[in-house]
């Protein structure tokens, strides 16, 4: 049945939603000597997914493509550039060293994840509850 699919990405946009600002608040904390604005962070949080949609977005492309069939080793590497991305961003923006960086970008990571996963049962179970 093709309708379970189709709702689940029509739930993750309110998961996205929610997980921008939450990323912003990871990011507060963990750099909270750092003396930033909360809006600093968001923005930050927003190019962060940004990035994200547009690794899944050339993942996809590639698929439509049937890339991959040959060269399954490219999403490996769209993987690593959308970490490397993201880390050399924490990296840039906050001015830590690599280790401090690597390891409070572990702990964001650990963390969003954590919440992600909560977040979207969360709204599953609201969107199923409310419109089904």
């Amino acid at each position: 049945n093709h309708r379970i699919p189709v709702f689940l990405l029509q739930q993750f946009s309110w998961v996205v939603l929610i997980m921008v600002p939450i990323l912003a608040l990871i990011l507060k904390l963990l750099y909270v000597r750092r003396k930033r604005y909360f809006t600093e962070h968001l923005l930050l949080s927003l190019n962060f997914h940004s990035a994200s949609f547009f690794f899944m977005w050339l993942v996809l492309v590639l698929a439509y493509f049937e890339v991959f069939g040959e060269a399954e080793w490219l999403i490996g590497l769209l993987v690593l550039g959308a970490l490397l991305h993201s880390y050399t961003m924490l990296k840039r923006v906050y001015g830590q060293s690599w280790w401090k960086t690597l390891i409070k970008y572990w702990m964001a990571f650990m963390v969003y994840s954590f919440i992600g996963i909560i977040v979207m049962i969360f709204v599953i179970v609201i969107s199923m509850a409310l419109f089904h």
